[in-house]
């Protein structure tokens, strides 16, 4: 299984991702986290196709949390690998222990391209602010075409700088209307791959923060035909912990988080969460049925 066809599959962007959206109070965060953490490190299915199982190439998360009717913030990213940062994982740890309303978590651990720029600026996830618009948080599992999109919104002469996620999140905010809902981003989502965009996955995990009080979600499935032999290392998962508690992660974490009901999503499937004065709602749609 190395050889050539190994070292093609490494030359493939290969990251883990999860968004994790609850209501209410959470007995699963530490669990959560830690599979994160061994999803990252002692990834199995990147090891049987490459041989490598680190997702070494830096790691962040950011947190929105809704309490007292008041909105927070945080977010964390770094070059060092998930797998050196004990201090990083017990940082993100002590904020299970913050009462919220209703919160937010995107996590992603960065595995690229031999050719692709590895350091803090390039670390997932991105963050983009549209005055008047939004804040939109972004990581991305797969690989789009940074040429294509960085034409999309001027800004060609960076492509040696940035990563394809860089110019994807960038795309995004732009296309994405003011007062966008759900139907407005998964048409812009489609988009992406009805123009061919897509070199083998869109798998992205994002948060559309509006205001304080309003905040979208929501995770694509999405594994182009020329990487279906690779489907269920690209494959995401949904989570069901209960109403009000669900988790959208990479396979390889469903390998480590053994809680709840399980649903491996089809091609094109979104998972959309909304956040509005901390009530909490959930829906499941694809791209392809609209």
């Amino acid at each position: 299984m190395m050889g050539a066809y190994g070292n093609a599959l490494w030359s493939i962007r290969m990251c883990r991702l999860l968004l994790y959206v609850f209501k209410g109070g959470s007995t699963f965060w530490d669990k959560v986290i830690d599979s994160f953490y061994f999803a990252s490190t002692n990834d199995t299915i990147l090891w049987e196709l490459t041989g490598k199982k680190s997702h070494n190439h830096g790691w962040g998360y950011v947190i929105y949390r809704f309490s007292n009717n008041k909105a927070f913030l945080s977010y964390y990213k770094t070059s060092t690998p998930i797998g050196d940062d004990v201090e990083g994982i017990n940082l993100l740890k002590n904020f299970g222990e913050l009462t919220s309303k209703a919160q937010m978590l995107i996590m992603h651990s960065r595995l690229t391209g031999e050719r692709e720029v590895k350091n803090l600026e390039n670390t997932h996830p991105y963050m983009e602010h549209v005055p008047g618009k939004f804040t939109l948080w972004l990581a991305h599992n797969g690989r789009v075409s940074k040429v294509n999109l960085a034409r999309e919104v001027g800004l060609e002469n960076y492509l040696r700088q940035y990563s394809d996620t860089y110019f994807l999140t960038k795309y995004l905010a732009r296309k994405i209307p003011m007062l966008a809902n759900k139907r407005d981003i998964l048409y812009v989502l489609k988009e992406i791959i009805d123009k061919g965009y897509v070199v083998s996955a869109l798998n992205v995990v994002a948060l559309i923060i509006f205001s304080d009080e309003k905040v979208y979600g929501f995770a694509l499935n999405y594994i182009a035909p020329e990487v279906s032999q690779r489907e269920e290392y690209y494959r995401l998962y949904m989570i069901s912990l209960g109403d009000n508690e669900k988790i959208v992660a990479s396979s390889t974490f469903t390998k480590y988080f053994r809680n709840g009901e399980f649903k491996g999503l089809n091609n094109g499937d979104v998972v959309f969460f909304k956040l509005a004065n901390g009530e909490l709602s959930f829906s499941l749609n694809n791209l392809f049925r609209m």
